[in-house]
Order: structure tokens, then sequence, then C-alpha cells
């Protein structure tokens, strides 16, 4: 269900600029001969978009002109970023399941407060591998590191009715709490044939469009904002300069198909399934993975992903306490909070 938010189209399309050029900067890392740990890139990533580091870094779009820019309307919008370390008790610690990130999506309004919101998502990153050791990564190289009894225990977590209800905002509960966050270098890091395959996925034309337009079939009943969202994905389609997104947000239904075809079911004796690959990723953009940028814009902030379930923002946020009735606790490392604040707050 999407929330009722005061972001006007101007203020969605800074956003995700600004979290573009995270992107960029992440994304980067993994073009430059290095092969950074997923720990590394999710640090980095946190530390390009905290607001108390948004001085030290070198972002393209940095917080400060963000801020500037929101500020320039006269019904202005104020964003903040926020990333705190998590540590926990040595009780939680040992039988502590984590995951990378966790991102709360606080939303303010405060001329029609009853649309305030919060939403919370759980990620677990991540990194693409150059499987030939060539110079240059391929589209069938692969996500070594992913895990299938990782993904289970997702899977089982995810069907846990208390993490979606509640009560006080039953139309934001949606139930998508649990998502990977794929780390993918820039395209030019590619081989000639996979920047080719890689451009004809990332470009929403065609049958793309039609695709998400049918993922999305309330983009037409929910207001302006989401007509917005069309608008920009059509500008973006046509747009020779457009982003290359290499930090891909995937929902885990498409992997639970892929990986767990029965279900609970005892599987047959089949041969070991090949680790997930980037043209995997790449051909669902739009439909089961979206750029980090416009999850967090469109998704988040449009109340159509992520959780506002007591518990699982709880859990998001880090609380030892959520955890101790779990037999195996997922709990974040790092917890980044997007504050988007409308008007002023008033006594």
């Amino acid at each position: 269900m999407f929330a009722h938010n005061s972001l006007t189209p101007r203020d969605a399309k800074l956003l995700v600029r600004y979290f573009d050029g995270a992107d960029d900067v992440v994304s980067a890392r993994l073009t430059r001969g290095f092969s950074p740990h997923e720990d590394h890139l999710t640090s980095l990533l946190c530390e390009m978009l905290d607001d108390n580091l948004s001085a030290l870094n070198t972002l393209p779009y940095p917080l400060p002109k963000l801020k500037e820019d929101l500020a320039a309307d006269k019904r202005s919008l104020r964003a903040s970023l926020q990333i705190e370390a998590r540590k926990y008790p040595p009780h939680i610690e040992r039988r502590l399941t984590s995951s990378d990130l966790g991102i709360i999506v606080d939303y303010r309004d405060n001329f029609t407060p009853r649309n305030s919101f919060q939403k919370g998502a759980l990620f677990q990153a991540k990194k693409l591998y150059n499987q030939r050791n060539h110079e240059r990564y391929s589209i069938t190289d692969c996500f070594d590191e992913f895990d299938p009894d990782q993904l289970r225990r997702m899977l089982d977590m995810a069907t846990d009715p208390s993490l979606n209800a509640d009560p006080a905002h039953p139309e934001h509960s949606g139930g998508d709490l649990f998502h990977y966050l794929f780390y993918c270098p820039r395209v030019e890091a590619y081989d000639e044939p996979s920047q080719e395959e890689l451009w004809h996925h990332v470009i929403p034309a065609g049958n793309c469009l039609l695709r998400y337009w049918h993922h999305h079939p309330m983009w037409f009943a929910e207001g302006p904002l989401c007509l917005a969202e069309a608008h920009h994905l059509h500008e973006f389609a046509s747009d020779p300069s457009r982003h290359f997104p290499g930090l891909i947000v995937s929902d885990i239904g498409w992997l639970e198909s892929e990986y767990f075809p029965n279900g609970n079911q005892p599987a047959p004796p089949m041969p070991r399934k090949p680790k997930t690959r980037a043209r995997d990723v790449y051909e669902r953009l739009w439909a089961h993975t979206d750029p980090l940028s416009w999850f967090l814009v469109y998704g988040m902030l449009m109340g159509r992903c992520g959780s506002s379930g007591r518990r699982a923002l709880a859990l998001v946020m880090g609380n030892p306490d959520a955890a101790t009735q779990m037999d195996f606790p997922i709990l974040p490392r790092y917890v980044m909070t997007v504050r988007v604040e409308v008007g002023t707050q008033r006594g």
C-alpha cells in the first residue's frame, strides 16, 4: 500500500540524484583492481551517506547541496541521514544471524500528522566476483558468497505475521522486510558484450516498461507522486546520459523460486544450482530488483516497500530485546535512518 506524503516530483528527483552519487562512489571500488569485501563496501556506503561525515566525503552531489536545493522550494523539505554501527550483548552476539544493513525511513508531516510513518527494511549484502580473473567483469560472473541456507532463514522469518502487523497503521504494514543488496561495478568495468546486454536490461523500454507498469498497478490510482515516478522512469529511459546503477536491491521472492521451487517440500535430487549471476539480477530490473536510489525514494518513501510492524522496526533498529525470543535473530551491523520532514514542528 502506498503512503500519503508531500514529496513533490522535484523532491523525489533530487533525492534519487543524491543516492545515485553514493552508488557511483561505492561501485567504483569494484572497477579499479581492488577486491573489497561486502563489509568494506557497506561501511563505505554508510560513510558516504552519514550526515555527520558529509563534509569529509566526495559525493558528486553532496548532502549540503541536496539540503540547499530541497530548501529552495517555498514548501521546504528537510532531509537528514544518520548511521550507527551496532554492537550487541554477548548472549545475543553468540547466536546472531547478522544482516549487513538496516534502513529506517522516518517520514514526518507536520501539517498532516496522520500521514507520518516509519518503514524499515533489512539488507543482506553480496558483491559480484570476477570469475575468470580477467581484467573485466562479465554478465555471467556470480555472487560467490550467496548462501541458500541464509536465504531459507530469511524466508522463514518473512512468514512471521508479528513482523508485519501494525494495528496503528495497517495500511502501511507491507511484508517485504528482507532484501538483498547486490554490489556490482560500474558498466565500464564489464567486457563489451556484457555492457551491451546490461544496457538492454537497464533501459526500461518496450516490454520492460510494460512489466514495470504491471508490477506497480497502483500508479494511476494513488496520486501525483506515483505519476511522477512513471514520468521519471520515462525520462530515465529517454536520456542517453542516464545513470547506470551498480547497487541493486532485490526482493527475495524470485530467489525463493530459483532455489526452492518446491517450497517447503523436500526437493528431488538434482545437480547443485549455480550461484546467482549478474545477468539474473539485471534482467529482473524494474520488476523484482531496483536501483538502491529508486528503492529508497519511490519504494520506501512512498510506503510501497518495507515494513512498519513494531517488531520489524525494532529488528531493523538493532534492538536486542526484539531478538531475545528468536532462535536465530537477524540484526543489522549498520543502521541507516533517513529522516524526511515536511513543515516545522508545532507545539
